[in-house]
């Protein structure tokens, strides 16, 4: 796919003008595992690779020399086991545990000595719930992750959250109050606090009310950088801290309009410290933050044969970045995001769906670069044929997918150009 790339400056390099192919192949392994012990509980383990193999747009300094790799590959695995409630009379016990790699072949605009990025995390989970009563309940959630690196400039990063709570829950009422108590150790040393407060009232057979007041941590792990974009940088040789959500606020109302139609609207507002952002398209870093939005949904479904659902979204976001790269940080979330999917089954087997997505940005003349609207619309046929003599479920499944059917130049992630016109075709088969 050749994509034509308006010049984009900064004071140190210029980006590529002219034709250029985009290549981005994904190849993902997963398998699960889940057992149901006699008496209660269930286990469940599960396992993915995944590989990412991409090239990046050629990228030169003033005087014409490549200061990028022309290509990159990501892997990524991950392990984790779960446990359901155990119950012990009055006691509820459950838990998880996991291991996440993410590991880069290729150094794109390091500064780590030829040190290639690689980040190991290990993480357990456990929650325990005694009830006083049938409504009253009290409990205790532990979280805790330790995080290395492949960087010597880079220490040991490890969390640990405890959040005592006191639940409340009723045919009118389902409250919980709680405090999360966070402890960070290694790379730094600090101990915070965010609350953990949400309630939904009941207030009619159709209509939920609903709000809350959380926070807590939202680690800035390699794996969330290439969430952001897969061609993120480190811009030098600080590590950075993880987000910590102060609080996040929101209010609201789910209303049961009847026969299968639902709605939603909510507002909501979270302040942040140290939020991951993005300029000059790759480079990281990290800013205090805050974003107000509001959220209206709209969910259809009469029957099975057919339904939809639109949500939008209006955001506003501001930042307390380097003044000089305040417009580029927040040039990459979207203002407005509309996204409508629906499905119809044509025959018993035969189901066509459609997609579509639409997302604002802020533009500004400033900007070394200018992130075009998203307007993708898909739509995708599945057939389904069941194979009930293999086993109980079992299924074969064929597919056909098209992207981008207006053919829209829209950024895939920040500066990176989505594919024009796609189609995909596949099979299934689950057993």
């Amino acid at each position: 796919d050749l994509h034509s790339f308006p010049t984009r400056r900064s004071s140190d390099l210029s980006f590529y003008d002219g034709l250029w192919s985009s290549r981005f192949y994904t190849t993902r392994g997963a398998v699960g595992y889940e057992h149901h012990f006699k008496e209660q509980g269930t286990l469940q383990v599960n396992a993915y690779v995944e590989s990412q193999v991409f090239n990046y747009m050629p990228e030169r300094d003033a005087n014409g020399n490549m200061i990028v790799p022309d290509k990159q590959h990501n892997s990524l695995i991950g392990v984790e086991a779960r446990l359901t409630p155990l119950t012990f009379n009055e006691f509820h016990i459950g838990g998880a545990v996991g291991y996440n790699t993410f590991y880069q072949k290729y150094i794109h605009a390091a500064p780590f000595n030829n040190e290639k990025p690689s980040e190991l995390q290990l993480w357990v989970k456990a929650n325990a719930l005694y009830d006083i009563s049938n409504e009253l309940h009290v409990g205790l959630d532990l979280h805790g992750n330790t995080a290395s690196y492949s960087f010597d400039t880079f220490d040991t990063y490890n969390s640990l959250t405890f959040t005592p709570h006191f639940d409340i829950t009723n045919k009118q009422v389902d409250l919980r109050v709680g405090m999360h108590l966070h402890a960070n150790y290694g790379f730094q040393t600090k101990l915070r606090l965010a609350p953990d407060v949400r309630l939904r009232y009941h207030a009619s057979s159709n209509i939920d009310l609903f709000a809350g007041a959380t926070g807590g941590e939202v680690r800035n792990e390699f794996r969330h950088f290439a969430q952001m974009s897969p061609y993120w940088s480190y811009n030098n040789q600080q590590q950075m801290e993880h987000q910590f959500d102060i609080v996040r606020v929101n209010a609201g109302m789910d209303w049961c309009l009847g026969q299968g139609l639902y709605a939603r609207l909510m507002a909501g507002y979270d302040v942040s410290k140290d939020r991951a952002e993005l300029y000059e398209a790759t480079h990281l870093t990290t800013a205090n933050g805050s974003l107000f939005y509001v959220n209206v949904g709209l969910d259809y479904q009469p029957s099975d044969v057919w339904g939809f659902d639109v949500k939008t979204q209006m955001n506003g976001w501001a930042t307390k970045a380097d003044e000089n790269i305040v417009g580029d940080v927040l040039a990459w979330r979207p203002i407005l995001d509309i996204r409508a999917n629906a499905h119809y089954e044509v025959l018993r087997g035969l189901q066509l769906g459609a997609d579509y997505m639409l997302q604002t940005f802020s533009h500004d003349d400033t900007h070394l670069y200018n992130r075009p609207v998203t307007n993708n619309l898909g739509a995708s046929a599945t057939y389904t044929l069941p194979l009930p003599d293999i086993t109980t479920g079992s299924k074969l499944s064929f597919y056909l997918r098209g992207d981008n059917l207006f053919n829209r130049h829209y950024d895939a992630y920040m500066g990176y150009r989505a594919q024009s016109i796609t189609f995909l075709a596949g099979v299934a088969l689950t057993f």
